[in-house]
């Protein structure tokens, strides 16, 4: 990477026609990464891209908005097509995208056609020397990585970067139509999990439960422990959903929900980056674990090194007495 102007281009991931935070946390990488928001430009994929590259259009940045059938719903093949489409309309030297589920399926194979270097779960930038550091073991590490091929595709750990801010003037929309189809895939449909947030987006109190419950059984601990308070959920890391202690739709993290509690308590909860990019807006944290290592330990504001199994009854029943 000679050139002193690294451009980069931002892949925006949008919800409801909504852009996501992710989204603008990519726009700050990618402001980091090239040095100016000036050479910073964003790709909306949609069947209508109008909106979303609007709403994007108001952090400042350049965006190009691509239009189409074969947009409408997210598949490998048609996204890879078009971001390496709108990857040809400058020289860039940068591909920034959420590393979310959406990121960690389009990023490895934009690099593979791009004939980039792909750094996955970037959590920061050092331009002195280069290069980027993402957790690895769960979050107890960080790893330094430094790409040697003259283009990168980024994927930008969420809550890493900061969000963009509005800015004084709109950015330049440019809107295309997109017809080309994918020739090896095709969408077949999507299910939402009934139920989908068992009230986790409004409660001001979240319990959530990790592999350190042990068992199902315990997870009544869990319950118990958010009874005590007024509008409270129980929630549950991927690996307590994956195990089927909770239902998916109560997992928190990278490829379930974001919830930003007034508290939050971790039981047994590891604190890998995936469960941490769903919490870190919590305003209060508290984590039990019997690893004093624990990487959640990082961010919490009341550190217990204790057996959930142990801890949970005897503040409950401290609660209930007081």
């Amino acid at each position: 990477m000679s050139s002193d102007v690294k451009k980069a281009l931002v892949v925006a991931e949008h919800k409801e026609g909504q852009i996501t935070p992710a989204t603008l946390e990519c726009v700050e990488c990618a402001r980091i990464l090239s040095g100016s928001l000036e050479n910073v430009q964003a790709v909306v994929l949609a069947k209508d891209a109008g909106a979303a590259a609007a709403q994007l259009a108001e952090f400042g940045v350049q965006v190009l908005g691509f239009s189409g059938k074969s947009l409408e719903h997210y598949t490998g093949e048609a996204f890879r097509n078009a971001v390496l489409n709108a990857a040809e309309t400058d020289d860039f030297a940068y591909i920034v995208l959420p590393h979310t589920s959406l990121g960690m399926d389009l990023g490895p194979a934009l690099a593979a056609k791009w004939g980039a270097s792909f750094i996955s779960g970037a959590m920061e930038f050092k331009p002195e020397e280069d290069a980027f550091i993402r957790p690895v073991f769960n979050g107890k590490f960080s790893q330094k990585i430094k790409p040697i091929a003259d283009k990168v595709v980024v994927g930008a750990l969420p809550g890493s970067f900061g969000q963009a801010e509005k800015a004084a003037a709109l950015g330049e929309v440019t809107l295309r139509d997109y017809d080309k189809a994918p020739e090896g895939t095709l969408y077949v449909g999507a299910e939402e999990t009934e139920g989908a947030d068992l009230g986790l987006a409004q409660a001001q109190v979240v319990i959530c439960a990790g592999r350190g419950m042990g068992s199902e059984e315990n997870i009544e601990l869990v319950e118990e422990a958010a009874a005590l308070f007024s509008r409270s959920a129980v929630a549950g890391s991927r690996i307590a959903c994956d195990m089927g202690w909770l239902p998916y739709k109560a997992q928190i993290g990278v490829t379930g929900q974001t919830v930003a509690p007034k508290f939050y308590m971790g039981c047994g909860v590891s604190g890998a980056f995936q469960h941490v990019v769903g919490m870190s807006g919590s305003q209060f944290v508290v984590s039990i674990n019997t690893d004093p290592h624990a990487p959640i330990f990082s961010i919490s504001d009341y550190c217990i090194v204790e057996d959930a199994m142990d801890f949970l009854p005897a503040f409950v029943a401290a609660v209930k007495e007081e």
